[in-house]
């Protein structure tokens, strides 16, 4: 059956069959001939009528985000945020994601491939050479360890549970230790590493008893990617006071929604990264991580799952 539409969305249709069965006799021919003259008639004005037309496209979410230029539209309390509704409360989130608020005068893409995964936009505004790194989450890649610890005359400490590797020195600067973050200390957690799926034991520990067990009083650059852990390590890190003695920290977010479930893990998530000026920390930097895979979260199609963003403390730089 062929189908035309008038504009009252009603649809008109003839049935081939009848047609033929009706051409037998001449003047049933002559009235389906007449039908079949007035349904081309009302297509081609059908036709006509909507020619210019388009159909409405739903903005994409850039679209949306660009269209939100007041920080009023994504800076909500705590209180604020749980009142709106969850498709207000993602791009909420992505806009705060996405938003830097210090210009660093002296910013550098570190480690990794270009246009891949592993680069890291580093702040070296009053850099000093008394520098003292944590980087977690290495998976062999010391790319950024070595190459800021060149450009910066640093110390870095390199974590990661997941390597098959006992601690030891990288070169003389960096220094591998078989310890992840989390929000406790712990001996042997449950682990999956990401790159092949294999389950581990994995020993974790908070950032403070990581800076006291190599008697750090003080972090130039905390580096994180680990996976969706900071949703628990960073809320520690605030809680117990650690992330004070950070001046810059660079982190991946990770929007998975096979760790966190709907509504309130996009609030978790928010939370998070809205509690960074309160520790006194502005972003730099914000990036989409060229590796990203994309989902729908909170009825929001092609969420991008992680960014790489950029923090530093500003009152640590005037200090200098």
């Amino acid at each position: 059956m062929g189908r035309a539409s008038n504009m009252s969305g009603d649809y008109v249709g003839v049935n081939k069959a009848d047609v033929l069965d009706r051409m037998s006799q001449p003047q049933q021919a002559i009235d389906m001939d007449s039908k079949l003259k007035d349904l081309a008639d009302k297509t081609k004005q059908i036709m006509k009528n909507l020619e210019g037309q388009t159909t409405p496209q739903t903005p994409s979410i850039d679209e949306k985000l660009a269209a939100m230029t007041t920080p009023d539209q994504w800076l909500h309390t705590p209180e604020e945020f749980k009142a709106l509704d969850p498709q207000s409360q993602l791009f909420s989130l992505l806009k705060l994601t996405r938003t830097p608020t210090y210009d660093c005068k002296d910013r550098e893409v570190l480690g990794g491939i270009e246009g891949g995964d592993g680069q890291w936009n580093t702040c070296f505004d009053s850099w000093t050479d008394t520098c003292k790194v944590f980087s977690f989450g290495i998976d062999y890649d010391f790319s950024w360890d070595q190459e800021v610890a060149a450009r910066g005359k640093c110390k870095v400490a390199s974590f990661d549970p997941s390597m098959e590797w006992e601690e030891k020195d990288v070169d003389a600067n960096v220094r591998y230790y078989p310890v992840g973050i989390a929000a406790n200390d712990d001996e042997s957690i449950d682990g999956v590493r990401m790159r092949d799926g294999v389950q581990q034991k994995w020993k974790v520990a908070t950032l403070g008893t990581s800076m006291k067990n190599l008697q750090v009083e003080r972090l130039t650059v905390l580096k994180m990617d680990v996976e969706g852990f900071e949703w628990e390590a960073i809320p520690e890190m605030i809680s117990s006071g650690a992330l004070k003695h950070v001046d810059q920290f660079i982190f991946e977010v990770h929007y998975f929604q096979h760790l966190y479930q709907g509504q309130e893990s996009v609030e978790h998530w928010y939370n998070t990264v809205r509690a960074m000026s309160d520790q006194g920390l502005e972003m730099f930097y914000s990036h989409l991580n060229p590796m990203s895979s994309y989902g729908t979260i909170n009825g929001v199609d092609r969420v991008a799952c992680c960014y790489e963003v950029s923090f530093v403390r500003p009152q640590s730089l005037s200090n200098r």
